[in-house]
């Protein structure tokens, strides 16, 4: 029966994207130890998430010296997963005018295509994948009600999304 065989097709896809951002955490081991990093899974989607501490100076969309390294492997790891890279710049709720930027929806957008240029340097970096998104405060991961929390929310995320229409009969995996 069709329902049977697309639940099967979605368990065996779900197990391929697990498959491949357990990849990505080891050649990430290190970085995520140091909590410069996080990857997670959600449904047909793996999360790689960039910390602001050891990414980027605070009010800043430049990259920190030194995290070259771990950006070239983050281009690595994504050029060896199919399907298109979301990267998502977020912000905590504190409002930003400086004269960079008027507001944090501006440096949220600039952090992410900071990212995707860094990316596009690496050999084999498909720039028809890329989508680059500009969140500001409205994806908080948790409520900005305290300097750890709005920490937490001040991140680059790189979403790998794979074609899943064939996999999933809901909207909300999308």
């Amino acid at each position: 029966d069709i329902a049977d065989i697309k639940q099967k097709l979605r368990e065996e896809k779900l197990k391929e994207i697990e498959e491949q951002a357990d990849k990505i955490r080891e050649s990430l081991k290190t970085e995520i130890d140091e909590g410069l990093v996080s990857v997670d899974t959600l449904n047909m989607k793996i999360i790689i998430r960039i910390d602001e501490k050891g990414s980027f100076p605070s009010g800043s969309a430049v990259l920190k010296a030194g995290f070259e390294p771990v950006m070239k492997k983050i281009s690595i790891s994504v050029n060896e997963v199919p399907g298109k890279v979301h990267v998502s710049g977020h912000s905590d709720d504190v409002p930003i005018a400086t004269q960079m930027y008027r507001s944090n929806w501006e440096l949220s957008a600039s952090r992410a295509v900071t990212v995707s240029h860094f990316m596009f340097q690496e050999a084999g970096t498909d720039k028809n994948r890329f989508v680059i998104e500009g969140y500001a405060d409205t994806k908080p991961l948790v409520p900005n009600t305290s300097p750890e929390n709005r920490a937490k929310n001040r991140r680059v995320e790189i979403v790998l999304v794979q074609d899943c229409l064939l996999y999933t009969s809901d909207a909300a995996d999308e």
